[in-house]
């Protein structure tokens, strides 16, 4: 089976969100990505699989649960934190308005997958063994 492939925002890394937190909980919640986007979790990451991740520790998974502050000027508005506690772990905020959902990646994948193979069995001479 194909492998999935993860969307990253150009310039994530100067959000205020970003920016708010220390390079350690940076490398914490890339970690995090990549586990939920490789394992098809929705953004779902378990307690116990991101205790063995090497950027964790309680500090960055406080900096991100933490809100980094006001939207505005006004401050009535505040951003929500990057990751939310759950009973079994955190989810990462708002991961499936800017990733795809597992369903819609297998699918993906598997048109990637049969997509590849008509275009390798279009290069094998008829009457050949493969």
């Amino acid at each position: 089976m194909g492998k999935p492939w993860a969307k990253y925002e150009v310039d994530f890394i100067n959000h205020n969100k970003f920016q708010a937190i220390s390079a350690n909980a940076i490398c914490l919640w890339i970690e995090g990505k990549n586990y939920a986007d490789g394992q098809l979790t929705d953004g779902f990451l378990p307690r116990h699989v991101v205790k063995g991740f090497r950027f964790y520790s309680k500090k960055s998974i406080d900096l991100l649960m933490a809100s980094a502050g006001p939207k505005s000027a006004s401050g009535t508005e505040r951003y929500r934190p990057l990751w939310e506690a759950t009973e079994h772990g955190w989810q990462m905020h708002d991961y499936l308005e800017h990733n795809d959902c597992r369903e819609k990646t297998l699918e993906r994948i598997e048109r990637d997958r049969k997509r590849k193979g008509r275009r390798n069995s279009a290069r094998i001479p008829r009457g050949t063994a493969a």
